[in-house]
């Protein structure tokens, strides 16, 4: 297996790209999971939101974030009942532009994004269809 390039979020070949080129600086982002995929978006976006399931990884990511300058990250560890629906539980909470799927309970998260997504939004779910926490 070919090993991913620093710096990218481990998504399929081209995703990363695909996506930058959607994006205009001036997005709020919505994100499930935390991790590479965060790093490498903060700088390319306004503002990016992400709860992370395990509170451990989400310390790890907050420093990492803090430590490039990502200073509009906001990263909140959610665990379960709360995780999918943490957007409606956080405080002022965001109208995101892109919706990024790449946490645990990703095809519950998707549901939740398909009932709240504008039209021209943009959603991406890295592995949704072979993920094993199937529904």
């Amino acid at each position: 297996m070919k090993p991913y390039p620093p710096g990218l979020p481990c998504w399929a070949p081209g995703a990363a790209d695909y996506l930058a080129s959607m994006l205009a600086g001036t997005e709020i982002v919505f994100e499930w999971g935390s991790g590479a995929s965060s790093m490498w978006l903060a700088p390319q976006v306004l503002r990016l939101h992400v709860v992370e399931h395990d509170s451990g990884w989400a310390h790890k990511v907050a420093e990492q974030c803090a430590e490039f300058g990502n200073v509009n990250v906001h990263l909140r560890p959610f665990s379960d009942p709360l995780y999918v629906n943490a957007l409606a539980n956080l405080e002022r909470a965001p109208q995101p532009h892109v919706w990024l799927i790449d946490g645990y309970q990703r095809i519950k998260c998707l549901a939740y994004v398909l009932e709240r997504a504008e039209f021209d939004d943009i959603i991406a779910c890295d592995d949704a269809l072979d993920y094993w926490e199937r529904v």
